[in-house]
């Protein structure tokens, strides 16, 4: 999770990937990926469910500008309302969960 967090709102620049959060099912950039169109909107969805998580625990910056420190406290504190269990459960299951919570 923290990984897809990290990579939502800062990217990688070791790797030339820009934010995810920036990516949209008609960019260029995710054409070439396997099953990239499904993928980034399953992604978004995910962060639909951070942010209402992030809003909630006061760790989503109302500026809306992130730097490592910021995703790591949004993590920090998110990661615990999904609950310890999860951290047993496959990845899938993971984003399966989140999808689910909150209708």
């Amino acid at each position: 999770m923290n990984g897809l967090i990290t990579k939502w709102f800062l990217g990688d620049k070791e790797n030339n990937i820009p934010p995810y959060r920036l990516l949209h099912a008609n960019n260029n950039f995710i054409e070439h990926v396997k099953n990239g169109k499904r993928d980034i909107s399953k992604m978004g969805k995910v962060m639909e469910k951070v942010k209402h998580f992030g809003i909630t625990v006061d760790a989503w910056p109302s500026n809306g500008r992130w730097d490592g420190n910021k995703v790591a406290t949004l993590y920090s504190k998110v990661w615990p309302l999904h609950g310890a269990k999860s951290a047993a459960k496959s990845r899938r299951e993971q984003i399966e969960q989140l999808e689910n919570i909150g209708g």
